[in-house]
């Protein structure tokens, strides 16, 4: 599928479907955003989105679908020593010894590659 759409236009195209299924759905109301920095952050926010799906696509059409969700899966554990680290916040151990299982995971899965 790569082939034919660019992961840019992949992205767009399948966001786009869900954007217009959701507001038949839902019928959200678009003017209780109006808060002095709901606007700019929702569209940081989607472009921030974007730009990780894009490279998420791309990277698994250039390094393969293990090594792209080994990276993916490695992005909470990014957080959680953002947190620890930054913010100073004391995290339960049960997420620690998760983090750890996905670390050994990803290394797993590019040693059997």
């Amino acid at each position: 599928m790569l082939d034919a759409f660019s992961p840019a236009l992949f992205y767009f195209v399948r966001v786009g479907v869900v954007a217009l299924v959701s507001a038949l759905i839902f019928r959200p109301r678009f003017d209780e955003l109006t808060e002095k920095g709901a606007w700019p952050l929702a569209i940081l926010s989607g472009v921030t989105g974007g730009a990780a799906m894009v490279c998420v696509i791309t990277g698994v059409g250039t390094v393969g679908l293990t090594a792209t969700m080994a990276a993916v899966a490695m992005s909470p554990v990014i957080v959680f020593v953002a947190d620890a680290t930054v913010l100073r916040e004391r995290l339960p151990m049960r997420l620690y010894l998760a983090s750890a299982i996905v670390v050994v995971a990803a290394i797993f899965a590019q040693i059997i590659k």
